[in-house]
Order: structure tokens, then C-alpha cells, then sequence
């Protein structure tokens, strides 16, 4: 295999896996009833089953930058994979509800890997001028595995019942580390320094850096609630409210992930004609 297609097959690799990590994300929101039956809790329990998930993938952005950087993402995507979804494994062969929590936190520390693997992938792999394409392209495909983590999981679980489509989603995981170790290298370009700054260096530089701050706090408004009420209690709440089948309820929530389905690539192609992030920024936020 060249280099060329290499990078591209890496790009694919780790799209693959920010894909699957939405569907590990939003297919307890259909498994609802079943979880709660199996491990009789009440919706505030579920909550914080749900919730659990974002504390992982906050807390472990900063740890995983900076591995990616020192180790590669070889190891690093692969060890993501792998921990995301052992997060699935406590759903189907535990009847602890203490371990289900503890499995959704790893479910979130290990999705956290996957939009990070796929920034260091294209920066790493492409020319800098690819990077919003590319990036867009990885989103849309990421957020198919949304879309087809609501309705089509729900038909499934019909057919097949929901511990096999989570026991298959666990094999799913493990072909998908595989493939990664398989094909990902850890060569660097030559413009990456020999001796990276120290994690508290870094850590120190963005804490002052007044820009970041805004960045993140426009994300936190925007992604936070959106993907919190999608993600969980998107399908609950059309159902209560609308009297809707759970079917046509994930349906309709599916359609939050069409709108950054098309958002994705499409934003991207305006920056680039645009010459400029903060009016696609500013955008967004209106």
C-alpha cells in the first residue's frame, strides 16, 4: 500500500470509528425500556446513566491530545476504540447497575477519541489546505452513525432483540480496532517538533489564551443541549409528547443529525471561499 493511499485509508479508518462511537452514543435512548427493565431503575437513574457519559469524554480530551501527540494514533485511536466499546460490555453481561455507569463513562472517555483522531489524522496525513474539507466529510459521515443509531437500530432490536444488536455492536468495536492497528502509522510529518511542549506547558498556554475560552463556551451553548436532549431524551420526549411510536419518534430526532449532516461539508466549502472561520462561526451561532 503507498503512503497516499495509506493516509486515505487511515482518514476512512478513524471516520469509521467517529461514526461508531454516535452509535454507541445514542442506541441506549432506544434501549430505554429495555435497560431500565433489566436492571429496574427509575428515569432519574437513567439520567444519570446518561449523563455519566459526558463527564468521561470532557474529562479525557486534554489526556488524549497529548498522548496522540507523544505516542501516535496507532496506539492511541486503538486503545479509544477498545475502551469505548468495553463500555457496551457491562449492558449486556452485567447485572450491576454500578458497572452499566461505570460502562457509560468509558463509553464517553473512548468516543472522546474519535474527533481527536480524526484532527490528528488529517493534520498529520494531508495538506493544510484539506483540513476543513476533510474535517467536514468526517462530521457528515459521523453523523450518519447518529441517524442510523435511531430508527434503523430500533428495527433491528425488533427483529433480533436488544442484546444481540449490542452484542453485535461489541464485535463491530473489535474488527474496527483491528483494522486500525493494522493500518494507522506513526510516522511524523518533519515540521512536528522532536521535543513537544509538556502537558502542563500546554495546558498552561491555553489557559491563557482568551480565544479558546470563547470557542469552547460557544460549543458548550450549542453542542452541549443539542446532542444531550438527541442523544437521550429526544425519543422519550416525542413519544410522551406526541404520542408517537418509538420508531417515528427516532425518526423525527434523527432529523437534528440531517441538518449537521449537511452542515458539515457545507460550512467547510463556505470557509474556504470565504477566506475566514468567524463569519461560518458566527453563523452558527445564530
Amino acid at each position: 500500500m503507498t503512503k497516499g493511499m495509506r493516509a486515505w485509508f487511515a482518514w476512512g479508518v478513524v471516520t469509521l470509528f467517529y461514526a461508531y462511537q454516535y452509535i454507541l452514543k445514542v442506541a441506549p435512548a432506544i434501549m430505554i425500556d429495555d435497560i431500565r427493565e433489566k436492571f429496574t431503575i427509575d428515569a432519574t437513574q437513567f439520567g444519570t446513566f446518561s449523563g455519566v457519559y459526558y463527564i468521561g469524554y470532557s474529562l479525557i480530551h486534554l489526556p488524549l491530545g497529548y498522548w496522540l501527540d507523544r505516542f501516535g494514533p496507532r496506539l492511541v485511536v486503538t486503545f479509544a476504540i477498545l475502551i469505548s466499546l468495553l463500555g457496551m460490555v457491562p449492558l449486556v453481561y452485567s447485572d450491576s447497575w454500578t458497572m452499566a455507569v461505570l460502562g457509560r463513562f468509558l463509553l464517553g472517555a473512548g468516543s472522546a477519541g474519535a474527533i481527536l483522531g480524526v484532527f490528528k489524522v488529517i493534520r498529520q496525513e494531508f495538506p493544510a489546505h484539506r483540513f476543513a474539507t476533510l474535517l467536514g466529510f468526517s462530521v457528515t459521515v459521523g453523523v450518519m452513525g447518529a441517524m442510523y443509531g435511531g430508527a434503523p437500530v430500533e428495527m433491528l432490536m425488533r427483529d433480533h432483540g436488544w442484546m444481540d444488536v449490542s452484542k453485535g455492536l461489541i464485535i463491530l468495536g473489535a474488527v474496527l480496532a483491528g483494522v486500525t492497528f493494522m493500518v494507522f502509522s506513526n510516522h511524523k510529518k518533519d515540521h512536528e517538533p522532536k521535543n513537544p511542549p509538556s502537558l502542563r506547558d500546554d495546558i498552561s498556554a491555553l489557559m491563557r489564551h482568551k480565544k479558546v475560552w470563547w470557542v469552547a463556551l460557544c460549543a458548550a451553548l450549542m453542542v452541549g443541549p443539542l446532542e444531550g436532549f438527541a442523544d437521550v431524551w429526544g425519543i422519550p420526549y416525542m413519544m410522551t409528547a406526541y404520542g408517537l411510536a418509538k420508531c417515528d419518534a427516532a425518526e423525527l430526532v434523527s432529523f437534528i443529525y440531517v441538518g449537521m449532516l449537511f452542515g458539515g461539508p457545507l460550512l467547510a466549502l463556505l470557509s474556504r471561499k470565504i477566506g475566514s472561520f468567524k463569519v461560518i462561526a458566527l453563523c452558527g451561532i445564530g
